[in-house]
């Protein structure tokens, strides 16, 4: 379309046509165009959560309840960490703060008895009429997702209650679905993190010849081992040691898929390859510091129990955490270890164990 055929024409501009003109393109400009402008990119870290309330929601029990679950203890590190970052805005500091408003993952709260609130408003405004009204009528609809919001790779949860003891116990009863949800929300970004340079398609082929376990390597984990029942991958960095063990054995009986099986497997791999630089040392499961937490689950649509605790170094000072998943493979009659721990004194070691998880949870048996 050519607008210089359009100023060919000899037709007068009346004040209607005029009119007409300004509607169109003042309509255009506040709506249309809006929407064509381009968002930015979301921002920040994994794990972390940006709580929307009013000042005088947050600075009541309501923020002690969110600090409790969202701030709780990640299980399991040598020095206690929060499951989520949390900070918070009020509705007020959001508004046209483009990079208060370009973050990733957003919890917007609101008491609907507080009519008048910002925050009420904003939950109103965003749900729509007709999901206001559910929302005030069935107290068992009390949660709503949004993505890209106010930019893109962006995830915003409503979260609400009828009054501030309802949004509470919604607050409590809600933490375990959002929390999943905002880890899985968290995996595009480990995943962009974690294989930014690519894989490492020897170690992956090699690991996979020797014991027909296939595990996306990345690229800057380097095969130190690998025989035919233990392969071990490392990344060193200035920050950390990262470890991965890989490890296959006869299933002999029930009690191997137990937490003093999964132990005892942990504990002979730590006796018989790793040490330290002084003599007489090896690792070993520390389960009298903290214990060794055990949960059953399914892993590559196979019986899994996974363990997480922390390690030590006997007769040295050294320790950090692991996670590992011991695999039942019943087709061939035996079980798959996979291993990950973390050597990284004096740093927050939650974000390295969430990407020796993320891999771990590549295996394919």
């Amino acid at each position: 379309m050519k607008l210089t055929s359009y100023m060919n024409f000899k037709t007068p501009f009346t004040p209607l046509v005029i009119l007409c003109i300004c509607v169109i393109v003042n309509g255009c400009s506040s709506e249309a165009l809006q929407k064509l402008k381009a968002r930015p990119n979301a921002f920040g870290p994994s794990d972390k959560i940006t709580v929307i309330a009013d000042e005088q929601l947050w600075d009541s029990d309501v923020q002690d309840t969110i600090s409790y679950y969202y701030g709780s203890a990640y299980i399991i590190l040598p020095q206690p960490e929060p499951v989520f970052d949390i900070q918070h805005f009020t509705p007020e500091q959001l508004r046209n703060k483009d990079p208060r408003r370009q973050l990733r993952v957003y919890l917007v709260i609101a008491d609907l008895e507080d009519e008048g609130s910002l925050g009420t408003k904003m939950v109103r405004n965003d749900l729509g009429e007709e999901n206001y009204s559910k929302a005030l009528a069935d107290p068992t609809f009390n949660t709503q997702v949004a993505r890209d919001r106010w930019a893109l790779g962006q995830m915003v949860v409503y979260l609400w209650g009828r009054n501030k003891a309802e949004l509470i116990e919604n607050l409590k009863y809600n933490f375990q679905g959002i929390a999943k949800r905002v880890n899985k929300f968290d995996e595009r970004q480990y995943e962009a993190t974690i294989y930014f340079g690519g894989q490492n398609i020897t170690a992956e082929n090699a690991i996979q010849g020797a014991l027909g376990v296939s595990l996306r390597v990345p690229e800057d984990y380097k095969l130190v081992l690998n025989d035919s029942t233990v392969s071990w991958l490392r990344r060193e960095s200035n920050e950390a040691s990262m470890n991965i063990l890989v490890h296959r054995t006869k299933y002999t009986s029930q009690e191997q898929l137990t937490k003093e099986g999964l132990k005892k497997i942990r504990d002979d791999l730590g006796r018989q390859y790793i040490s330290s630089t002084t003599p007489n040392t090896y690792m070993r499961v520390n389960d009298v510091d903290l214990p060794l937490f055990i949960d059953p689950m399914t892993l590559d649509n196979k019986y899994t129990i996974q363990g997480r605790g922390i390690w030590d170094i006997v007769n040295d000072y050294m320790g950090g955490a692991f996670v590992s998943y011991l695999i039942h493979d019943s087709e061939a009659g035996e079980l798959v270890f996979i291993d990950g721990f973390v050597h990284a004194p004096g740093e927050n070691k939650r974000l390295f164990m969430q990407q020796l998880n993320y891999i771990l949870c590549t295996v394919k048996v």
